[in-house]
């Protein structure tokens, strides 16, 4: 019984570090054509242009401005 409830405790902290690393680089498109016409990121992330996350096979590609990992 106490090695389930270590080996449950330890499942538990580790889903909790990866929540907590994932969500530091959430993915945030930003509004507009190019770094230079977008805002700020809203966490201090710097502007990179990257392609678009697909919601379909036949979208367009084009490099849009978004939120990059955090220096």
């Amino acid at each position: 019984r106490r090695n389930m409830k270590f080996l449950l405790s330890l499942v538990f902290i580790a889903a909790t570090l990866c929540a907590v690393i994932t969500a530091k680089d959430e993915y945030i498109q930003l509004p507009g054509k190019s770094c230079t016409d977008a805002p700020d990121c809203p966490d201090d992330r710097p502007c990179v242009m990257a392609s678009p996350r697909k919601n379909c096979d036949s979208c367009v590609t084009e490099l849009v401005p978004t939120c990059g990992k955090k220096p």
